[in-house]
């Protein structure tokens, strides 16, 4: 997860390292991490036009909430 912290801190407009550090919080448990970075990630997406980095993290985002919402 450092890796991609840092890929973040570098460069805070690459969707992709959003997505993938969402997915390593998830996998390990830190759920409302993932929640957090995949929120992020999405409004990055949006305004760099990163459209299907934008889809497949709404739809983790979604899946996510779903599954833990109980």
């Amino acid at each position: 997860m450092l890796h991609l912290t840092q890929a973040i801190a570098l460069k805070p407009d690459y969707a992709a390292a959003y997505k993938q550090l969402g997915a390593a919080h998830a996998k390990a448990g830190n759920i409302s991490a993932a929640i957090t970075v995949w929120d992020k990630g999405c409004a990055v997406a949006q305004d760099s036009g990163e459209l299907q980095a934008l889809r497949e993290m709404t739809s983790l985002l979604g899946k996510l909430k779903r599954l833990h919402s109980t």
